[in-house]
């Protein structure tokens, strides 16, 4: 069984192996806490994401069944923005 700090420190391993325009991962720190916006900001836009299929099977464009696997998706994208925000404030979500 994975526990979620074993979760945790995959989000970080891979977050840490990454590179792009802006780093994968920075710890939010006393001299720079706008590392958090960014991860926010994906955060916010992965909540949304799940909250458009669920409009859109509560409205009847999209039906249950076929939403599940995109709620799963998208729940898992959130996830991993939660285990990555946990991870640049330093605090376990296990705990």
């Amino acid at each position: 069984m994975i526990t979620l700090k074993k979760l945790q420190e995959i989000q970080l391993d891979f977050d840490s192996s990454h590179a792009g325009r802006r780093p994968w991962y920075s710890a939010a720190s006393d001299d720079n806490p706008e590392v958090l916006e960014h991860t926010a900001l994906c955060l916010a836009g992965e909540v949304g994401e799940l909250a458009n299929i669920i409009k859109k099977v509560s409205r009847g464009d999209l039906g249950y069944s076929d939403a599940r696997a995109l709620i799963a998706e998208e729940i898992a994208d959130v996830f991993a923005y939660t285990l990555k925000i946990a991870n640049q404030v330093g605090l376990s979500v296990e705990e």
